[in-house]
């Protein structure tokens, strides 16, 4: 099996005892790629003990695969991490065998020393568009937050977007998957699987799941989204979509499956799921905790079409907090189409009761 490889690896070391250099670290960058073999590895990877750090693996370039294997991995760590696997770039695999595309992108923040706070941002694809060919395609992207410096170590800002600004995915005519897992930690957190962009999975029986989760750590504002101003076609065939957005930690959580999203399901006997869910452990009592509230919201400002078909669409909110909250389907439209359809709607909201004494 032929391989293509491309690496970057970049170190801002020391160069004071509070203060680390910085790093910036790119693969591929500025290109235009054919690649004929049968797997291509792009990596990308910074490190600074207390300076910034920055990666990226593909930027601002065109690419054209015929193979079958992607495997595309971005990482950075320092007091303030940001990493993106892929960046304004154009991917294309031509190979009607199928072609399997594995995104990974993760950073993280140490805070550099203890008074000092840090922010982690991580991005699988921004302004990426990613085609496939007509065979069974497999998509998986994640991109992993997490800032465990800041404040007595409690951690920074950390911010996850699997993907994000314009960009799009479109996987043609095969039995298709597409997952996305999107994950934050840090004092203050946001993760989203998909914002503002668009995944199309053609015809045929495919298979799309998106996930966002936050863990926050300080008592402050965690939101996680599913899908947030974006677009999910499933196209014709029996089809699977899966959106779940949870939300845990100290301070105020919440969590929207679908928010200002369209989601067509298309013909076929179709199975979309959306669940949101909040929760808040309220801190501690002599933090001022006890009243921090969790909202989840299933299907907000949205709108689904589940089409022709034998279809099934289940939407579901749950909140636990001092105050809580959870709407399962808000300002939002369902058309059933024609079928026999079944359609679950449930939301389940419970106060925990406040936060906790010190010991």
């Amino acid at each position: 099996m032929s391989t293509t490889t491309f690496s970057s690896n970049s170190s801002g070391g020391w160069s004071w005892w509070w203060r680390g250099g910085s790093a910036d670290a790119k693969a591929v960058d500025n290109q235009r790629l054919s690649v004929t073999s049968d797997r291509l590895n792009v990596s990308s990877n910074s490190w600074s003990w207390s300076g910034s750090s920055s990666a990226t693996a593909i930027n601002n370039s065109s690419v054209t695969f015929t193979g079958q294997y992607v495997n595309i991995q971005s990482h950075s760590s320092g007091s303030q991490g940001s990493t993106t696997a892929i960046s304004n770039t154009s991917l294309i695999a031509t190979s009607d065998l199928g072609t399997r595309i594995d995104i990974n992108a993760s950073s993280n923040s140490n805070g550099g020393w203890w008074w000092n706070s840090g922010r982690s941002n991580t991005t699988g694809i921004s302004n990426t568009s990613i085609q496939t060919g007509s065979g069974n395609d497999v998509i998986n992207i994640n991109a992993n937050a997490n800032s465990n410096g800041g404040w007595w170590r409690g951690g920074g800002n950390a911010d996850a977007v699997g993907i994000d600004n314009n960009s799009s995915i479109s996987t043609g005519a095969g039995k298709d998957s597409v997952i996305v897992n999107s994950f934050a930690s840090g004092a203050a957190t946001n993760a989203w699987a998909i914002r503002n962009s668009s995944i199309d999975v053609g015809s045929d029986d495919d298979y799309v799941s998106l996930n966002a989760t936050t863990r926050q750590t300080q008592r402050r504002y965690d939101p996680a989204w599913g899908s947030e101003n974006s677009s999910i076609d499933l196209g014709s065939g029996n089809d699977r979509l899966f959106i779940n957005a949870n939300a845990s930690g100290q301070g105020e959580m919440r969590a929207f499956g679908a928010l200002d999203s369209t989601i067509d399901a298309g013909s076929g006997d179709d199975a979309v799921v959306i669940n949101a869910s909040a929760n808040s452990n309220n801190g501690w009592w002599w933090w001022g905790g006890g009243n921090d509230p969790a909202t989840a919201k299933g299907l907000a400002n949205s709108d689904v079409d589940l089409g022709s078909g034998n279809d099934f669409l289940a939407v579901s909110a749950s909140s636990n907090g001092g105050i809580s909250n959870a709407t399962a389907i808000e300002d939002s439209s369902i058309d059933a189409g024609s079928g026999n359809d079944v359609i679950n709607i449930n939301a389940n909201a419970q106060a925990n009761g406040g936060g906790r004494w010190w010991w």
